[in-house]
């Protein structure tokens, strides 16, 4: 794919277009957000992550992560009540102008998750924060994605802490085989209860995997096996709801944290008490 066509990617008229992917509160059997996604009209071989690498290439990567997030945010009037909508940003782009004047002219923020991916590293957390900080003022909630793999180590969570923490997807696959993976996420869940913040099982498969991931009473979970992605924000797939309650209802399995252990604590509820609305532990 030739990089001009990537430097316009952003422009109208677009190419792109946005998919959702729901979140799934696993305790409940219910969906508790979407995951906003970008796709783009060209080759089906071209993934997203070619389309931002080559805009950013170009000089115009932060344009087009604006364009994103401007029309994520746009589809928050179609958010079933109860449910969050999760928004990517590159850490770079949150630092460019495009990006920090989306979300100033965004109003209340409440609802929204920000998710840092992790296309780089960050080299100054001191200025991420205060690119984050009005951001969450307005109501935002902070994801940090891929944990267990690429930029995302543990600084990077203990500096931003995140509201939630997401599970790498290489650590999720077979996980129902393999009890080294569910030691990680094990402890995972352990650290990021001690953070208040959420862990979120990104890439569940199979019915196998979620079945596991249950028994290590991980709260939020995402995946093909779980719902594609689409165009419209639909329910989640049936069979996994139905596992998702089965288990709620014989409540016989074990694990490390419960799901209300790893709620956010109250305190903020009492400055924000509508934030609450968003949160899946509230319902």
């Amino acid at each position: 794919m030739a990089q001009d066509v990537a430097v316009h990617a952003w422009r109208p008229p677009s190419i792109l277009r946005l998919d959702f992917q729901p979140i799934i509160d696993t305790a409940r059997g219910t969906v508790a957000g979407y995951e906003s996604l970008a796709r783009f009209k060209g080759p089906p071989n071209v993934g997203p992550d070619c389309w931002f690498a080559l805009a950013h290439a170009a000089g115009v990567g932060a344009e087009l992560e604006a364009q994103v997030l401007g029309r994520a945010l746009e589809a928050r009037s179609a958010l079933p009540p109860n449910c969050f909508l999760s928004v990517n940003v590159g850490p770079h782009a949150l630092l460019s102008a495009p990006v920090a004047d989306v979300f100033a002219h965004a109003g209340d923020l409440r609802g929204v998750v920000v998710e840092i991916t992790e296309q780089t590293a960050v080299d100054n957390y001191g200025a991420l924060s205060d690119a984050i900080a009005p951001v969450r003022a307005a109501g935002a909630l902070l994801a940090v994605d891929d944990a267990g793999a690429g930029f995302a180590s543990l600084k990077h969570i203990t500096v931003l802490r995140p509201d939630f923490v997401k599970v790498d997807r290489d650590l999720i696959a077979g996980i129902d085989a393999d009890e080294t993976k569910a030691a990680v996420v094990e402890a995972l869940g352990m650290f990021t209860s001690r953070l208040d913040s959420w862990l979120v099982a990104e890439g569940v498969e199979t019915i196998a995997e979620l079945d596991r991931l249950l028994s290590l009473h991980v709260p939020l979970a995402q995946g093909y096996g779980l719902g594609r992605p689409q165009p419209a924000m639909e329910p989640a797939h049936p069979e996994a709801v139905a596992l998702c309650r089965q288990r709620r209802s014989v409540a016989t399995y074990g694990g490390l944290f419960d799901l209300a252990d790893n709620a956010p604590r109250v305190t903020a509820a009492e400055a924000n008490p509508t934030a609450f609305g968003t949160d899946p532990a509230t319902r």
